[in-house]
């Protein structure tokens, strides 16, 4: 006979860590589209908020240095300032859900006030899952990866995008 699990453990429960590897990959794809919908989203309520082109417009001032940055030391660094808010937002709320949206609302806000650009508003969804990963894992060492692979596969997706269509280097 299995004991009854409480509710606080049920929020919390981890996740096979084959499970977390392959959503840390596979997921990328998934994150990158809600961001483009996000961006699409906000262009087309608050047209004023992004003139220039929105997104467009950040895509036309990335360099190579950025573009490697976005795929090296960011998510690294990053992904440590994420850890940090997580642990902490863990303290102010029990589930898994409103510790992530709040974390990636945090990001979001960090990018966009880091960069002047509401555009950054795209992040959301990426540090969502990168949240998710962090506290689904058995250990959060192991989180701490597993949001570093799916940031550097988000943003792989983002820098091929722009290669394809031509950005110069």
């Amino acid at each position: 006979m299995s004991r009854p699990t409480s509710e606080a453990s049920r929020m919390h429960r981890v996740w096979n860590e084959r499970q977390l590897w392959l959503i840390a990959i596979l997921v990328a794809p998934v994150s990158f589209l809600a961001s483009s919908a996000l961006i699409s989203l906000v262009e087309a309520l608050i047209p004023s908020a992004m003139e220039g082109g929105g997104w467009a417009q950040v895509e036309a001032s990335v360099s190579a240095g950025q573009m490697v940055y976005a795929l090296s030391p960011a998510p690294v660094f990053e992904n440590l300032i994420l850890y940090a808010v997580v642990a902490l937002l863990g303290k102010a709320f029990r589930a898994d859900l409103p510790i992530s949206c709040t974390a990636a609302m945090l990001a979001a806000m960090a990018h966009i006030l880091a960069s002047g650009q509401l555009s950054y508003v795209a992040v959301f969804p990426g540090f969502f899952v990168m949240s998710l990963l962090i506290l689904r894992a058995k250990r959060r060492s192991t989180g701490y990866w597993l949001s570093v692979v799916h940031h550097v596969a988000v943003n792989s997706i983002s820098v091929a995008g722009l290669l394809l269509r031509g950005h110069p280097l």
